[in-house]
């Protein structure tokens, strides 16, 4: 067995090395200097781009409650109940389970609501594949505490799918692939995008498990406004990046009641790294108690979220808030998962 784990690890450390020697080449698009912008859950910071408009923003794929209140770092946390938007990969080392998970997030700085449905993980042998769809409309400021709306009213339609697929070579080790499409319309134009993101994880027998995330290919889209406040929309390149994280979990044969997540993410087109870190404790078997941050030390910027979960058998209640006095990071999100 030790023979096998050494194996996988040799071909683990052979694929990192030529993700990270190509994947950038396939990927050169980085992108000149210019002013920054705040972005979407796990993407904190995002580049003002030539165009139309006096501010551009990407249209945000969702996220789990979990992963965004440990500050995105969740890359290699194999106890995710809904890992498919942070990496595919972790759905392979997961046994299916009849999952269904409802997430909504609404954003303040523009009165922004997204909400999504992910769907169980379908298995066959060691393949996995797992699916989300949502939509992203204007909302309500009835619970708008912490901001009121600094942008101009979020005035597009947009349907969001995420189709994931892992494949797991070992019990330590596995790959996965995340799809996301994006159809998005306003009445003076309509774009279809399409991105992907590589994954692995390595989950040697231990505490720590090990991933890899190469972002970069295909394009997204951007919306914003002029000086009028008239919605603009057009598409981007997807910015290319590079994260590597790990997961301390303890226990490790049930689940555990402390998680330590911490990854550090490389963005092809601006200086710096930036660091992400996550903790959640469980005081009680049904309380999850969650906080994390994002930080860049050359852009002088320190993002902090927090969570909480009540997990009562089959039926899982996660809430997070980002308060961050920031245009764009003023959130909260609220999570319902049905596990049978």
């Amino acid at each position: 067995m030790a023979r096998v784990d050494q194996i996988f690890g040799f071909r683990m450390v052979l694929l990192l090395l030529l993700t990270v020697g190509v994947y950038p080449t396939l990927s050169a698009q980085a992108l000149p200097d210019v002013p920054e912008l705040p972005g979407v859950p796990g993407e904190p910071v995002v580049p003002i781009l030539p165009g139309d408009g006096d501010m551009q923003f990407i249209i945000s794929h969702p996220f789990d409650v979990r992963s965004i209140s440990l500050g995105s770092a969740t890359l290699s946390d194999r106890w995710n109940l809904s890992p498919m938007g942070v990496n595919a990969s972790l759905l392979a080392l997961r046994e299916p389970d009849l999952a269904v998970q409802f997430n909504s997030a609404h954003y303040w700085s523009d009165n922004r609501m997204i909400s999504s449905v992910t769907l169980p993980t379908l298995s066959a042998g060691s393949h996995r594949i797992s699916g989300r769809f949502g939509a992203s409309h204007q909302s309500t400021n009835q619970f708008n505490y912490l901001e009121t709306p600094s942008l101009p009213e979020f005035d597009l339609q947009v349907y969001l799918a995420d189709v994931a697929y892992a494949y797991r070579f070992s019990n330590a080790f596995s790959m996965g692939v995340l799809n996301r499409f994006t159809h998005i319309e306003n009445e003076e134009r309509e774009l279809v995008t399409y991105t992907v993101d590589l994954g692995l994880v390595y989950a040697p027998q231990g505490k720590i498990t090990y991933a890899l995330i190469a972002r970069g290919m295909g394009r997204h889209g951007m919306y914003g406004s002029d000086s009028t406040g008239k919605m603009l929309l057009r598409s981007s390149s997807q910015e290319a990046s590079i994260e590597l994280g790990a997961t301390i979990n303890y226990p490790i044969q049930s689940r555990p009641i402390l998680s330590i997540s911490f990854s550090n993410e490389k963005r092809l087109y601006e200086d710096g790294i930036w660091y992400k870190g996550g903790v959640e404790v469980l005081p009680f078997p049904m309380i999850a108690l969650r906080s994390g941050l994002q930080f860049h030390l050359e852009q002088s910027l320190a993002i902090p979220r927090f969570g909480t979960g009540i997990h009562l058998g089959w039926f899982h209640l996660d809430y997070m808030v980002s308060p961050y006095v920031r245009t764009g990071e003023q959130y909260h999100q609220l999570g319902v998962t049905l596990e049978f």
